[in-house]
């Protein structure tokens, strides 16, 4: 079965066209680290992941927690630290603005290189909301 919403775009153009993220390797004495905490936009470091790493079917488990399509700014103060707020002069934690056909493509392009970093025998755990898991 395959959900067919505007917009969607060909998994090919959604691997060609996604820029790869640049990211020095990490190094001890002249070989490369297998453990890595990269901090950027996870589309692109999965690009450069699948291109410049030659990780494509390599990785056993994959868990994901993507926004929920709240359509909410989640925010945080020095007094709520642990706990997300909702006051306007708070800094913002988060935002979880897109909704509708354009989460779904959000989430849609990133699966789309979770697969192809995946191994034959992976698992993956998606932690979604329970409003748009039937969606997803």
């Amino acid at each position: 079965m395959e959900i067919v919403y505007k917009n969607k775009r060909p998994i090919q153009q959604i691997l060609q066209e996604v820029q790869a993220a640049e990211f020095e390797r990490d190094y001890i004495q002249g070989a490369a680290r297998k453990n890595k905490l990269i901090k950027g936009d996870n589309l692109q470091i999965m690009k450069a992941l699948l291109h410049d790493y030659d990780m494509a079917g390599t990785v056993d488990l994959v868990y994901i927690d993507p926004p929920f399509s709240t359509n909410n700014v989640f925010r945080h103060n020095e007094i709520r630290t642990a706990t997300i707020s909702r006051g306007n002069n708070d800094t913002i934690a988060y935002s979880d603005t897109l909704v509708g056909r354009e989460f779904l493509e959000f989430l849609r392009e990133r699966l789309v290189f979770i697969r192809e970093l995946m191994s034959f025998n992976a698992s993956i755990y998606l932690h979604i909301d329970y409003k748009v898991g039937h969606y997803v």
